[in-house]
């Protein structure tokens, strides 16, 4: 963004573990319930996930707010023990405490304005199966799931308390993008916080943006993402961009006997391919590349938007 003068963003960023894809069928319920994760960043890398992790002291308290584990996530065989074993009172362990504090930042989730009464719409548990196929090794991840404002609050305050996790968190951004930067002079207008790397991480506040109708932006996003229209009908909503606008079995029909075929005219080509493609400078002057797997960019190329 180090080009851009003015930037205006109506929504927030999330984590989509509620995707149908992630989902393991033969998890008895577990992450078929997996839903998204609102984050408080309308810019965010993949990394920055970690930072709504919720602390390990507000998981699976005694009855002196003591967490029996102190760390996040779970083993499947801790989570099951939090729900079926009793503390050294005699009580069943709280599996989050909305009035213990995390060691850190020495916040609540009270501080955040969650009660034990609207807990469940505050948090959620993502469940990971374990690619072993020995359930024991499954994982359970506890993210507070907060309205974006609060969300935003969240992350701020332990990226700042949390060194060890702001450390892991500029690794991770890293991991993924060595660097994201806006001109010093940019006006931007965020509803969420933006994470901006250059040599560091700075996590820069949102300003409330005056875009008009945000909600009609919204919805024409979402349509762009279903079938690169701004109108959606019924069935597509559910299905992936290249299905709505590709003829799938015009396709297969087209490559029958053949994995891909490419096609010339006056010089310049089209890949139809059922399978991955390499773009690279041997390809030629390719125009459109059609494919049902992954494609690989291996080569310079100009874009115009």
């Amino acid at each position: 963004m180090s080009g851009a003068k003015e930037v205006g963003l109506a929504g927030y960023s999330y984590i989509a573990t509620g995707n149908e894809k992630l989902r393991d069928r033969n998890s008895q319920g577990n992450a078929n319930n997996n839903v998204d994760i609102k984050m408080g960043e309308s810019i965010a890398v993949k990394g920055n996930q970690i930072a709504y992790l919720m602390p390990g002291e507000w998981i699976g308290t005694d009855s002196a707010s003591v967490s029996k584990y102190g760390h996040n996530p779970l083993s499947y065989d801790e989570y099951k023990k939090l729900l079926s074993e009793k503390d050294g009172s005699n009580n069943p362990y709280l599996l989050v405490n909305t009035k213990a504090r995390a060691y850190k930042t020495g916040k609540t989730f009270e501080d955040y304005g969650v009660t034990q009464s609207d807990l469940d719409s505050n948090y959620t548990k993502i469940f990971v199966q374990p690619i072993t196929g020995i359930s024991s090794e499954g994982l359970v991840y506890f993210y507070v799931n907060l309205p974006q404002d609060k969300a935003a609050k969240y992350f701020n305050d332990f990226y700042a308390a949390d060194k060890d996790r702001a450390k892991e968190l500029k690794k991770h951004t890293d991991f993924y993008a060595r660097s994201i930067q806006s001109a010093a002079d940019a006006n931007i207008k965020t509803a969420g916080n933006y994470t901006i790397v250059d040599n560091d991480l700075v996590v820069m506040p949102g300003k409330l943006s005056t875009v008009d109708n945000p909600e009609k932006l919204y919805k024409n996003f979402r349509a762009y993402c279903t079938n690169l229209t701004t109108n959606v009908v019924a069935g597509q909503r559910e299905d992936e961009v290249f299905n709505n606008i590709m003829n799938v079995s015009m396709l297969q029909n087209y490559l029958t006997g053949s994995v891909k075929k490419e096609v010339s005219l006056n010089g310049v080509k089209a890949v139809i391919s059922l399978g991955n493609f390499d773009y690279s400078s041997s390809s030629g002057d390719v125009r459109l590349i059609v494919a049902k797997g992954d494609v690989d960019i291996r080569k310079n190329l100009q874009v115009l938007l």
